[in-house]
């Protein structure tokens, strides 16, 4: 074994570790291990190692390196000359200032890479780990590759700084993913990967995140993430319970397209940019109770199989619910008054749609209020998904201003009150054309007081009749009078309507 101060050639280093010796404080140029079958464990502790390279070999014992410095390019595995490694394998607390090239190396027991400084590339693209590997707390200052890796039991990347672009593209972690407190500052990406159990709580990535078209076969945890750019989900699918909750998204945040076998929470979240929840399908309950939304938010076309649960939910800006089709809806008038999306674009075919799942969700909470919103801006916007006609123009004065679709008993009284007064200053304004009784004469007067004009559209308007005036039976404007009538016996019959439609429920 070595001294802190000998200085061991190749040879020797080679030798002692067949003896089963811990190589110490040494600083090393080389070391190389070329198509052989490695019988022996190999130790190193404290060095400092310029070049090392395994070609083509399997290892059959352990292979440690412990608090050890490489100060360039270190070759464990490539894809024309794979290494196996049958024992642990173990580089915990060492700094690569070099390129590390792990590419197609299989490790078929433990894998462990703890506190580790990779101040250089790092590539480990489609190695495969059979028992659990760890590279808990390292450091990746550059970029670095984990694609089509295998990952047969957990993987461990706990407290990871990533600085530089990480991929993780057709990865498969077979029982578990875990990323706690894991920091992305540049893009990452698990597109097409598969996941067992996956933790990535109070994660932050500051740039892109790519989740798209990947297989969560367990649970997810997302809690107390942090996403300060564009985040992803797209197209992807969660066998099992799905939980988001107090995330945080300061970008864009696409779950087009997820598909949930289970329930699926996205509570107590922060999204600052547009949020998409389009096509997807949740088969058990989804709860998105007590967050916020500060841009457009869009349900478009998806299925909720039971119930989809909006309490207690900010929607800053507008919400897009046109093809949505829950099987229960939770949500309050106040949280989706002025924001449905389809009227505020005049798309009135649409917003139809949206104010029916509406009505029909106030019907089921018992919010008769709500109720009635919701029926009156169906009809509005069934109303307005006609061409401008004089048939429209008439639905427009009568049902919508004149008693809101049957909602607003208050308005059919406003709205007669109006027509008599129409009609009373056309009344006083051809007083000449009515027959003022002699009794009225006697008294001195010589035409119509607007009183009294008044007081004949009001009786004319109640179809009860008036005494002492009439209009000239040869004048037109006792043709004035039978409209009257008409418009007078129609609203009363829309008040009754309508009140009594109130009364009832």
């Amino acid at each position: 074994m070595s001294t802190s101060k000998s200085i061991l050639s190749p040879k020797q280093i080679i030798e002692n570790c067949q003896k089963g010796l811990v190589i110490k404080n040494q600083e090393i140029n080389e070391l190389t291990w070329k198509q052989e079958n490695i019988t022996y464990p190999i130790q190193f502790k404290d060095c400092k190692i310029k070049k090392l390279r395994f070609i083509n070999c399997t290892f059959s014992e352990k292979i440690s390196f412990r608090n050890t410095i490489f100060l360039e390019k270190i070759d464990i595995s490539t894809s024309e000359a794979p290494s196996s490694f049958q024992g642990d394998v173990n580089f915990s607390s060492c700094s690569f200032e070099g390129e590390v090239i792990a590419r197609s190396a299989s490790f078929l027991q433990g894998a462990h890479w703890k506190n580790c400084s990779f101040l250089a590339k790092a590539n480990f693209s489609k190695s495969s780990f059979q028992k659990s590997t760890s590279f808990e707390k390292s450091k990746f200052c550059s970029s670095s590759r984990f694609e089509e890796c295998f990952f047969a039991q957990s993987g461990y990347f706990e407290g990871v700084h990533f600085q530089g672009k990480v991929n993780f593209k057709k990865s498969c972690f077979s029982q578990g993913a875990q990323f706690r407190e894991v920091r992305f500052e540049e893009d990452a990406s698990f597109e097409n990967s598969r996941l067992g159990l996956s933790r990535f709580e109070d994660m932050v990535a500051l740039k892109k995140a790519n989740f798209k078209v990947v297989n969560f076969s367990d649970r997810v945890y997302f809690h107390r993430a942090e996403f300060h750019q564009t985040v992803s989900f797209r197209g992807s699918e969660m066998q099992s319970r799905a939980y988001f909750c107090h995330l945080k998204c300061k970008g864009d945040a696409d779950f087009c397209g997820v598909e949930v076998l289970s329930s699926f929470s996205l509570e107590f979240c922060e999204f600052r940019g547009k949020t998409k929840l389009e096509q997807i399908i949740i088969h058990q309950d989804a709860f998105l109770r007590g967050s916020n939304f500060y841009e457009e938010v869009s349900f478009q076309d998806s299925i909720f199989k039971m119930r989809l649960d909006l309490s207690s939910v900010q929607f800053h800006k507008e919400v897009v619910l046109y093809g949505a089709r829950p099987n229960g809806l939770v949500i309050d008038l106040e949280q989706i008054k002025g924001k449905i999306f389809s009227e505020n674009r005049h798309e009135y075919v649409k917003a139809k749609e949206v104010y029916l799942l509406l009505r029909r969700t106030f019907e089921v909470q018992g919010n008769h209020e709500a109720t009635d919103w919701a029926y009156y801006h169906f009809r509005r916007a069934e109303r307005l998904c006609q061409p401008p006609s004089l048939l429209r123009s008439f639905d427009w004065l009568f049902f919508d201003l004149g008693c809101g679709y049957g909602t607003k008993p208050f308005n059919v009284t406003i709205l007669a009150a109006m027509i008599i007064s129409l009609f009373s200053l056309g009344y006083w304004s051809f007083s000449d054309q009515f027959i003022i009784e002699e009794a009225l004469r006697n008294q001195g007067q010589k035409g119509m007081t607007i009183a009294q004009a008044f007081y004949i559209s009001a009786m004319t308007f109640s179809t009860l009749g008036t005494e002492n005036i009439a209009p000239h039976f040869d004048g037109w404007l006792k043709y004035l009078l039978v409209i009257e009538s008409f418009a007078g016996l129609f609203l009363m019959t829309v008040f009754v309507g309508t009140y009594t439609r109130k009364m009832v429920k």
